[in-house]
């Protein structure tokens, strides 16, 4: 098999040849010779968030000025003006660009994001995904992005999570006007996206136990994961759902879902839900796309590979998870990391992992 084959075996419930390894383009921070020794050795590339849609806000006018290394983006409406700040030139472990003042200030803010959210219009645009799988060929795969749902989208992009949580507890009602429009303007974008040459499609969320309680989680986050997942389900797509938080208060919860890929799913030490026990309380439902925990990188290559074994006598004999890294990590500790994981992977995890040979 090759790279591609090996990953869709997995994602389509066959049996690969070993468990993947494929973290994200964005992570692969490598040299152009190293990342050709790693794809010959197996290692493969997620490219994660593709668009497949454009946007065009057609009574919005976006104002941008540079001063220094923040950007300062203001957004001028018929109903108002909003303003925030963004910290650029950050280094790639640290996220590059950061909010440092978001959006909303002030409950007239609500009405001014309602009617950016309404103007949007929404256009399929295939052409850049398709050149790109052409491009990426065997080496890869390819998801199309969604946006996250809506109480991820005001936590992450319009209010900060401070300022969203009093606003859930002071203004409920607002906070659940807005979750219904982006809501209603989501399910545009998935149709679109159903309709795209894209099979998998990656849901950028935030889900973690740290930020939503059970009940926040089967209010604000379930039905609608349910009823994106239905739309695309419809059209044969998979949907993958970012959880690269701590899990183990949701995943009784997370059982009971419609969706197909648990994706990013960090084991201890960074979460702290273990992925025998992940497998076991899902019962094989998802796939598991696991977040190699970053923090491991930085014990040196004996670790990794004891931890990439200790992975491997977790998921025996092997179905339905792909080991990926969706966490920044110091450049200098990617390439002998990688090397590592790779040689290990397909050392130890050819299927079906027999856990005797540990």
């Amino acid at each position: 098999m090759n790279i591609r084959e090996n990953i869709m075996a997995v994602l389509h419930r066959r049996k690969p040849e070993y468990i993947p390894f494929a973290p994200y383009r964005s992570i692969a921070r490598i040299s152009p010779p190293v990342e050709e020794r790693l794809r010959s050795m197996g290692m493969g590339i997620l490219y994660a968030w593709i668009p497949v849609c454009r946007i065009e806000y057609p009574n919005v006018h976006v104002e941008e000025r540079n001063i220094g290394n923040i950007v300062h983006r203001t957004y001028h409406t018929p109903v108002g003006s909003i303003h925030m700040r963004i910290r650029t030139g950050l280094r790639p472990e640290a996220g590059e660009n950061w909010i440092v003042e978001y959006p909303f200030k002030e409950t007239s803010d609500y009405r001014i994001i309602r009617f950016i959210e309404e103007d949007a219009v929404y256009k399929p645009d295939y052409n850049y995904f398709i050149e790109l799988d052409r491009r990426v060929g065997d080496s890869g795969i390819l998801t199309a992005n969604a946006d996250p749902t809506p109480f991820s989208k005001l936590w992450v992009h319009y209010m900060g999570l401070e300022r969203l949580c009093k606003e859930f507890y002071r203004n409920r009602e607002k906070i659940e006007d807005l979750i219904h429009v982006i809501a209603e303007r989501q399910e545009e974008t998935y149709c679109i996206i159903a309709d795209s040459p894209a099979e998998f499609v990656w849901c950028g969320d935030q889900i973690t136990s740290l930020v939503m309680s059970p009940r926040i989680f089967e209010g604000y986050y379930m039905p609608l994961l349910e009823r994106f997942a239905g739309i695309l389900h419809a059209k044969n797509k998979m949907l993958s759902v970012h959880m690269d938080g701590l899990l183990k208060r949701l995943k009784d919860d997370i059982a009971t879902m419609n969706i197909d890929i648990v994706e990013a799913f960090t084991p201890p030490p960074m979460g702290d839900l273990s992925l025998k026990e992940a497998k076991e309380s899902w019962n094989d439902k998802f796939i598991i796309w696991v977040n190699f925990p970053e923090t491991i990188l930085h014990h040196g290559i004996k670790v990794i590979e004891q931890y990439t074994i200790k992975l491997l006598e977790d998921v025996a004999p092997g179905d339905g998870v792909v080991i990926g890294m969706t966490e920044d990590a110091p450049v200098d500790l990617l390439e002998d990391a990688f090397m590592t994981i790779t040689k290990t992977l397909t050392t130890y995890g050819r299927y079906p992992i027999k856990s005797d040979i540990f």
